[in-house]
């Protein structure tokens, strides 16, 4: 009987050519998910790139002459500058692997460790430098407020897309009562503005204005991406017009700015100096004003082609961070108008290829971190060069992959690997079955 049934199965296989019949398709394997994953965008990559190597080369050109004057013949600040930069390129490559499932859990845990390093800055682990308390040293000197800024958008990014109906969520019901729904909208967003509240507390206490500003403009971006009622943001303009009408009513006249001294400009408040130095930085050209005076030579002095690459003359110890915040006017000076023109055009083309990637993500959290961070990246580009050309008053922002900081290198390639991420989540055809 047994020997019957094997015969039988054996012409049963035969007949029906069972045995060349396809594995059936795991299509939740993870390895049929590495093989649909999507490439990352190279536009982005490249732009990025190219933009970190002229931002590498021009370090150098801008910091070897105090570097020399100051006995220092080893490149310190280019060699520095060229591990981070390294560093950077290895750590967007990497970011740009992991899933995006793991930043949305690490988002809590990044955010703490960066509040818990804001607050330490205030005590003796915390460095001072040009009148500002904003750097921790814990073995490794570090600017707590990048790891805030970095963390901050994975935390809202995070918040808003645990539920996929969040922005449904803020809709007022048929018949529900105002006041009920103002509290329920007040609950749905009370975890946000606690975060950015603590954070923007501690960042006011070093102080530091600039990333006050940043990262307030950064969550206003993500918050209206994620489906924040617009009621909202007309509310956050009561704080704002309170800071305006209060620089108003304390500014001095053009004609007491006109004869103050470099001692009585320091009776002022941090917000209030920076302001009377940007209306006249020529009366205070030995003090605060010097720094904008030498920006404003270097940037005139350019012309349309530039004095040419390392020909600088206002980094011969004339213009202070020089191969930090100020380093754009040394762009300017070196390689001219068309040079300086050109830098722009390639963060304006990043800027640009980043908002189109946040815009085709699939998914709310890739959405709203994508945005986030190229948001940061506009913010910053902006900001810097309006300072280097005295449009807005002096305040602490560096150019995003020029300016020398391994922290905010380190940091800013990260972020564009994230967004490398999310490209490649474009192109994944198990996250679009899902």
């Amino acid at each position: 009987m047994d020997e019957f049934e094997r015969i039988y199965q054996e012409k049963l296989n035969k007949d029906h050519n069972l045995e060349q019949l396809p594995e059936p398709p795991v299509r939740n394997s993870k390895l049929a998910k590495r093989k649909k994953r999507g490439h990352m965008d190279w536009p982005v990559a490249v732009l990025v790139l190219l933009i970190l190597a002229i931002g590498t080369v021009m370090v150098l050109s801008s910091s070897y002459a105090r570097e020399y004057y100051e006995g220092t013949t080893n490149l310190a600040t280019f060699r520095s500058q060229l591990i981070f930069a390294l560093g950077g390129v290895l750590a967007m490559f990497a970011f740009q692997l992991f899933p995006m499932q793991l930043y949305n859990r690490s988002a809590v845990p990044i955010m703490l460790f960066a509040v818990i390093a804001l607050a330490l800055v205030m005590t003796p682990l915390g460095q001072t430098m040009n009148g500002a308390r904003r750097w921790l040293k814990l073995g490794i000197t570090f600017q707590p407020s990048e790891i805030a800024k970095f963390g901050i958008v994975l935390v809202f990014a995070a918040y808003m897309s645990k539920d996929t109906e969040f922005a449904l969520s803020g809709r007022r019901k048929r018949g529900q009562p105002l006041r009920n729904y103002i509290g329920q909208e007040v609950l749905r967003i009370l975890p946000l503005l606690i975060v950015a509240a603590v954070v923007l507390a501690l960042l006011l206490k070093e102080p530091h204005v600039s990333a006050c500003i940043i990262i307030t403009s950064m969550c206003v971006a993500m918050m209206w991406t994620g489906g924040v009622k617009k009621f909202w943001f007309v509310l956050l303009l009561i704080p704002i017009a309170a800071v305006v009408l209060y620089v108003v009513k304390e500014l001095p006249s053009r004609e007491v700015i006109g004869k103050m001294t470099d001692k009585e400009l320091r009776q002022y408040d941090y917000v209030l100096r920076r302001v009377i130095v940007w209306l006249a930085p020529e009366r205070f050209s030995t003090g605060e004003g010097l720094q904008v005076l030498q920006s404003l030579y270097a940037v005139g002095s350019g012309g349309l082609t530039g004095l040419g690459l390392g020909q600088s003359r206002q980094k011969l110890l004339w213009l202070p961070e020089q191969s930090n915040d100020y380093i754009f006017a040394i762009v300017c000076e070196e390689l001219g108008l068309i040079g300086a023109l050109l830098v722009l055009a390639l963060f304006a083309l990043l800027i640009f290829r980043c908002f189109w990637i946040a815009l085709k993500a699939r998914r709310r959290f890739d959405k709203i971190v994508c945005i986030g961070y190229t948001a940061k990246l506009l913010l910053q580009v902006f900001f810097n060069v309006a300072v280097v050309t005295n449009l807005i008053p002096c305040t602490g922002i560096s150019l995003p992959f020029f300016s020398s900081g391994g922290t905010a290198l380190l940091l800013q390639m990260a972020e564009m690997g994230i967004i490398l991420n999310v490209s490649r989540g474009i192109g994944d055809e198990e996250e679009a079955v899902q």
